[in-house]
């Protein structure tokens, strides 16, 4: 069985170590952009009313903290060099590939994530504006993840 693979072994070991070299970048950029984002909002929404001190702009630490994540999103797309693995790879290598590319539920985590900053804008033209590109984006992604489930 390992034979009928040796022709593409090189290949799908460098696929491999790009996607693991690739995960690895992205989740360590996103958890910093993320708590970078999130820490003014935080900060902001837990000031007491009473206070004394100049409130954050509440409008500007939501949309930095809904930006991260429809930025972040697009990173999906160079899953699509794990869609070769699938083409021509082992049964084995193939269920690695399919459960790291398989985003929909981080996707839908981002999306989530800028609907509940979104929701707080007073900015509704604004706030229309991001929801829809995140929609778009989890959209065109999610189509790609299952694709590698019905390829398998």
């Amino acid at each position: 069985m390992v034979e009928k693979y040796e022709d593409v072994r090189g290949e799908i070991d460098l696929l491999l170590k790009h996607a693991k070299e690739f995960n690895h970048q992205v989740l360590r950029i996103a958890s910093k952009k993320a708590a970078d984002a999130f820490a003014p909002l935080a900060r902001c929404c837990s000031l007491p009313k009473g206070h004394t001190r100049k409130r954050p702009d509440l409008e500007g630490c939501l949309r930095q903290a809904a930006s991260v994540p429809v930025n972040i999103m697009p990173t999906n797309a160079q899953a699509r060099d794990s869609e070769r693995v699938v083409i021509v790879g082992a049964h084995s290598v193939i269920s690695d590939t399919a459960a790291g590319v398989a985003c929909r539920a981080s996707l839908m985590g981002a999306l989530v994530n800028v609907k509940v900053n979104t929701k707080l804008m007073k900015d509704e033209c604004y706030a229309d504006m991001i929801n829809a590109e995140a929609e778009a984006l989890a959209e065109q992604y999610c189509k790609l993840s299952e694709k590698f489930f019905y390829n398998i």
